[in-house]
């Protein structure tokens, strides 16, 4: 379950920290299983601090939210295997428990991926207006947590839209800037980018917003044109 926890969270803590925190859970059953009378505050609260100790041992320190987060993932996963063992009635055979547990996690994780990926995709896609003089165009954009991209001269957040999009809306490309970036693949770059008059989104104004531009595609099926930085939500907009 820790495994799935950490691929689904994608969260890339060592296998060795994984192992290790699986090994104190196992501790801890056994010692449930052969000495029950060594809890003492009760099953259900000594589980809890287990399971905070697992995670501790698993993922390091982390937020509040974080932690709860991976608690409750935990507790889903648990739930869930349990299920499937009892389903199959697999429980007088440790090879077939052991079949159902790794078939099952391989399942959960990517199922579990594929929702959090449409419920995010949901979550964050806007339709966002451009405006430039008296040209306007509309484009389908994503909300990026992971853009960090920032201009060091106006250090302004930087968004990023597919090159022949923005060219179509932009007569004077003799206004671009560059902004040093690092991407997967490149080791250092700079990305042509335009200060733009206004854009639009959920119903408020944004002025003198900066846009990258990017080559080619950047996304299948062209869901959307435009990664929008997380920062430029905390501005407020008009």
């Amino acid at each position: 379950m820790l495994f799935v926890v950490n691929n689904v969270l994608k969260i890339k803590k060592s296998a060795f920290r994984l192992i290790l925190s699986a090994i104190f859970g196992a501790l801890y059953a056994l010692m449930v299983l052969f000495i029950p009378h060594v809890i003492l505050l009760g099953e259900f609260v000594t589980y809890i601090a287990v399971i905070e100790i697992m995670v501790w041992i698993a993922f390091g320190k982390s937020s509040i939210r974080e932690n709860i987060k991976k608690v409750l993932f935990i507790y889903l996963i648990t739930f869930l295997l349990n299920g499937m063992i009892d389903i199959f009635h697999v429980n007088d055979n440790m090879w077939k428990v052991l079949f159902i547990v790794l078939t099952s996690c391989s399942v959960m994780t990517v199922g579990i991926k594929k929702v959090m990926e449409m419920i995010g995709k949901e979550s964050v896609r806007y339709i966002v207006k451009i405006t430039e003089g008296n040209k306007s165009i509309s484009v389908k954009a994503l909300k990026d947590t992971g853009n960090h991209l920032t201009d060091p001269l106006t250090n302004k957040p930087v968004s990023i839209i597919e090159k022949d999009i923005l060219y179509s809306l932009i007569a004077d490309t003799e206004k671009k800037l560059y902004v040093p970036f690092q991407s997967v693949g490149t080791s250092h770059g700079l990305m042509e980018t335009y200060i733009v008059q206004q854009i639009e989104l959920d119903g408020k104004r944004y002025y003198n917003t900066e846009i990258g531009v990017f080559e080619g595609q950047l996304s299948k099926n062209n869901e959307y044109q435009m990664i929008l930085h997380p920062k430029l939500f905390e501005s407020g907009g008009k």
